[in-house]
């Protein structure tokens, strides 16, 4: 029996239908802990006259507010679960574009379109960079493309109670061995 975890108020934390240029201009978010040196080749070769805002040193409340200032968030590294950043970013009106790597690879964990999780390969730089523009320039139909997304971050907190409620009956019923 697994239980899983959700993002706390997570209904009220939508600011989506931002142009890119209303939310700060091209500002793109990153956690620098994750795939930074691939965030640094992407940047390069981006040549976007874009903001770049790594994710670090920040209160909680400072990353709800970057986050909601930015047009992507961007996060090429490992994920080993479902990482909060990305769940976080959409809900706060942010393209997320992640490297398909650990649980970015499952649609159970992380269900962005396919478009928004880039490939590991040796073009991972060049294909993100496409995205990225794609993402920028489209960025409304870009948030419309991740609404499912979105809207599965909104229903974890459902499924959690569900998940513990499940477990404390098996618990109950003596289907759990200790």
């Amino acid at each position: 029996m697994i239980v899983s975890d959700y993002i706390s108020d997570a209904e009220a934390r939508i600011r989506c239908g931002e142009q890119a240029e209303d939310r700060g201009g091209l500002r793109i978010s990153y956690n620098p802990a994750k795939g930074a040196r691939l965030v640094n080749q992407v940047r390069r070769r981006a040549g976007l006259d874009a903001v770049w805002v790594p994710i670090a040193g920040m209160s909680p409340d400072q990353v709800r507010t970057n986050l909601a200032q930015s047009a992507v968030y961007l996060d090429l590294g490992p994920h080993p679960g479902k990482d909060r950043i990305p769940r976080e970013a959409a809900l706060a009106g942010a393209v997320v574009v992640v490297a398909r790597r650990g649980s970015a690879c499952h649609d159970a964990d992380v269900p962005l379109p396919d478009l928004f999780r880039i490939p590991v390969a040796n073009s991972l730089a060049d294909r993100t960079v496409d995205v990225l523009g794609l993402a920028l320039r489209n960025h409304e139909s870009a948030l419309l493309e991740q609404e499912p997304y979105r809207n599965h971050i909104i229903g974890q907190r459902a499924a959690f109670n569900r998940e513990v409620k499940n477990l404390a009956k098996m618990i109950l019923d003596g289907g759990a061995s200790g």
